[in-house]
């Protein structure tokens, strides 16, 4: 038995892994681009269309030869994504101390917001007491 390759389109659905009787749509909608990067990596009869493959991040220099499989090469790729993805997160830690900040004085603004609400339903509640229709009625009557 020979099988042929096998190129996926977004409609295509998967018959073997955690990802089976879904689509690739479905994957991607899931952001699971890593799972598809090593199916193409290490599957060596299945393949994607090529707006797929620039999706999932597989530019035309990281492109294998099909059939055929290269896992060093998928291995590689996402090594250097999890790079590029912590000097982001680095990058954002260093600006952190000013959110931090601003963080803090929002958190601060929004304590004394809720307190001015509180004090101001305290006083509706008074004033709903005293201005209830059984409470004007009772004025009304005489009855203080």
């Amino acid at each position: 038995m020979t099988i042929l390759l096998r190129t996926l389109a977004r409609k295509s659905v998967l018959d073997f892994g955690k990802y089976k009787d879904r689509s690739i749509q479905q994957i991607l909608d899931l952001k699971n681009h890593r799972y598809l990067r090593w199916c193409y990596y290490n599957a060596s009869k299945i393949s994607f269309l090529p707006d797929i493959l620039d999706e999932i991040g597989i530019t035309e220099e990281w492109r294998i030869e099909k059939p055929g499989k290269d896992p060093e090469k998928g291995e590689q790729l996402d090594r250097l994504k999890d790079e590029k993805f912590n000097n982001y997160l680095h990058a954002i830690s260093e600006e952190g101390e000013e959110l931090d900040a601003i963080k803090k004085d929002a958190k601060r603004r929004s304590t004394m917001r809720k307190e001015r609400n509180r004090t101001a339903m305290q006083i509706d509640r008074r004033d709903r007491k005293f201005f209830s229709k059984a409470a004007m009625a009772r004025r009304n009557h005489g009855h203080f």
